[in-house]
């Protein structure tokens, strides 16, 4: 979740490719899905997952009566006999319905688990980025059934694919980082030099944005709602990022490319964020309208000081006539307040123009703002 956030907060597109994620969301439609949805997913199992899943007490031909079941589906009991023909006896059909009440509650107990798990895996905040396209979750690895071993055998092809595609801005997590430095190292994949440029590039962008320190506690409603708020500043951070990202030794998949980008942090990154804070706290509007004040001579800023002294006494000025000579004679010291009041608003709105049009200016309001 920590990744897919960040991968939100820096590219237009995200596309998830994790088998444990596609596994969350398929038993996740199980908390309202039906009979031939949890069939679907039984089918696609291996039964050390079933175990841990609360499975461990099927039959041993699990698979075969799962199969049966699945093509039976919920057809009346004569369906039963045209579809079974000549095995149509009474003591398979018998036995074909008690296997099916059998079933009735392991699957009540995979449909708990698998609402649970949604919860549990934090998946849930998954679902608004994804209903809104922002997301796609590749189901490669799960997609076509099989044993775990063939999910990993066809979750590691489509890992080279994506180091060959120059067209993909890569983010690995620390399991698939290690996966890949594998690949590379024992010669089973030679990746494109625009990708791994590509995947330094998305560490960096995506890297900064989770050591912002009002990240962690972010709410994927917040991140959805910056990425359409800051959308001007987003581009001048990935200009900023192409340059930082040219300073990486490592690759984005290798152990210290981390440690890399830590320091990125603390020697660019951390600094001119100060900088910026310091320099908008510095233009204040307060501390804006005190400089035009203090510039003023001495009779005016004296009206100004006693403005608030001022109007508050009219507080006790009674009859219409008394208030309006009491405002007439507070007029020049209004119009003072008003012009250094002007005068700082826009002194004050040329400082955040200009910090706006920083390239770091991005992660200053992604801190502010989270």
């Amino acid at each position: 979740m920590t990744l897919a956030k960040a991968a939100l907060l820096y590219a237009d597109k995200v596309e998830l490719v994790s088998p444990g994620a596609a596994m969350v969301a398929s038993m996740a439609s199980l908390g309202g899905g039906s009979e031939a949805d949890l069939l679907h997913l039984l089918g696609s199992l291996d039964r050390k997952t079933l175990a841990y899943l609360g499975g461990g007490s099927l039959p041993e031909n699990w698979q075969e009566i799962v199969a049966a079941m699945r093509l039976m589906g919920d057809l009346p009991v004569e369906a039963q006999r045209v579809l079974l023909g000549e095995h149509a006896t009474p003591e398979v059909l018998a036995t074909f319905a008690s296997t099916s009440d059998a079933f009735k509650v392991p699957m009540e107990q995979m449909r708990t688990v698998a609402s649970e798990l949604l919860e549990k895996s934090g998946a849930s905040e998954l679902v608004e980025p994804m209903d809104r396209g922002l997301i796609v979750l590749n189901s490669v690895g799960i997609d076509k059934g099989g044993s775990t071993d063939d999910m990993v055998a066809a979750y590691i092809e489509h890992l080279k694919g994506i180091l060959r595609d120059p067209s993909i801005h890569a983010m690995f997590d620390e399991s698939t980082s290690s996966l890949a430095r594998s690949l590379v190292r024992e010669g089973h994949v030679e990746p494109n030099q625009v990708t791994l440029v590509h995947a330094q590039q998305a560490a960096v962008g995506g890297g900064l944005v989770s050591r912002l320190p009002t990240f962690p506690d972010a709410r994927m409603s917040d991140v959805l709602a910056l990425r359409g708020d800051l959308a001007g500043p987003l581009g001048r951070y990935r200009r900023a990022v192409v340059g930082l990202a040219d300073k990486l030794r490592s690759q984005a998949y290798d152990a210290q490319a981390s440690v890399e980008i830590d320091d990125l942090w603390r020697t660019a990154v951390a600094p001119s964020l100060d900088e910026l804070q310091d320099e908008l706290r510095e233009h204040s509007f307060v501390r804006e309208f005190a400089k035009q004040v203090a510039s003023t001579p001495a009779a005016v800023s004296a009206g100004v000081a006693s403005a608030g002294v001022l109007f508050m006494g009219m507080q006790s000025v009674a009859g219409i006539e008394s208030l309006v000579a009491a405002a007439g004679g507070a007029a020049p010291v209004v119009a003072a307040a008003l012009h250094h009041g002007v005068q700082a608003a826009g002194a004050r709105r040329q400082t955040k123009n200009t910090a706006e049009r920083h390239d770091l200016f991005y992660l200053h309001e992604l801190n502010r703002r989270l």
